[in-house]
């Protein structure tokens, strides 16, 4: 892309759209777009201890715990009306703290990337963003075993979208009163062109892996506000999973995702004429022949 180096990437793990002019926070040096630039708004709690922001008792000399969001003098006569037992900040405690959140639970990972740990909704155990998934870290408490074969569940996949196709197919038989024309070889392999000349995507991705699909947006919001977007085209690595498609829709289109969060509403992604969901644990080109190079799906909130 062209503007790719320009400006930086907002440090909230559920944003990271890209800012031309980033504002860095003043409390933990983080750089955040418009939307999340103040301290409050990006859950700002950094250690302000090293850089003796953080007020001292006058009583008994202790370091007075502040957030971001506090005030300061509030605080500080609330430690002392507890006689100095409360809002005390532990230096070493709280290293520990941010540390252990930190940590990987997956045995042995090594991960030393820059973003916050991921909640995993079944074990509730906190996993880095390469074994956030159940398959990785072997899950013992998910709902389903994992494909490690993802023929498996493609296969059974395509055995739904093919049994709806019948009943739709044997419907149209017996009520023929409104048809709906299919499109000739000719006039799909023109929407095809149309959709990969508007498409966008990851530059990385090579030409020859690159899987094109027409996105259809959800009528709502995650809390029910009415969402007005255009249908838009994407391109994507034929080996990528369901949920990673899903991932990058969302920070592209700057869609709330709450797939890591246990009893949230979940963005899935559909067959907008079967109403057929796609599981996210199986890869684009396992999906061939019921969902090709080209085709428009759904996107929804369920």
């Amino acid at each position: 892309m062209a503007f790719a180096d320009v400006g930086a990437h907002c440090s909230m793990p559920l944003c990271r759209q890209q800012d031309f002019l980033p504002f860095t926070c003043a409390r933990c040096s983080k750089v955040f777009c418009m939307e999340h630039r103040e301290s409050g708004q990006h859950g700002c709690s950094v250690d302000l201890t090293e850089r003796g922001k953080m007020p001292v008792c006058p009583v008994c000399s202790a370091t007075i715990k502040i957030k971001a969001s506090d005030v300061a003098d509030a605080v500080v006569n609330r430690h002392i009306l507890s006689k100095c037992t409360s809002d005390i900040f532990d230096v070493e405690l709280e290293k520990k703290k941010m540390k252990a959140a930190k940590q990987c639970a997956y045995p042995g990972c090594q991960n030393r990337e820059k973003f916050d740990t991921l909640l995993c909704a079944s074990c509730g155990l906190m996993f880095c963003l390469t074994h956030r998934h159940q398959d990785t870290h072997a899950c013992t408490k998910q709902s389903h075993p994992p494909a490690k074969k993802g023929n498996a569940a493609a296969s059974r996949l395509l055995e739904q979208l093919a049994e709806k196709k019948a009943n739709k197919a044997a419907s149209t038989a017996t009520n023929p009163a409104a048809p709906i024309p299919p499109r000739s070889e000719k006039e799909q392999a023109a929407a095809r062109m149309r959709l990969r000349l508007r498409a966008k995507g990851d530059s990385t991705v090579k030409e020859h892996n690159r899987f094109y699909l027409e996105v259809l947006f959800p009528s709502e919001s995650i809390t029910g506000a009415p969402l007005k977007m255009p249908p838009q085209s994407f391109w994507f690595d034929m080996n990528w999973t369901i949920g990673r498609v899903l991932e990058k829709i969302a920070t592209s289109c700057n869609l709330e995702n709450r797939n890591h969060i246990k009893d949230a509403k979940k963005l899935q992604l559909i067959n907008p004429q079967s109403q057929a969901m796609f599981p996210h644990d199986v890869a684009l080109n396992l999906l061939i022949p019921e969902l090709r190079s080209g085709d428009t799906v759904q996107l929804v909130y369920v």
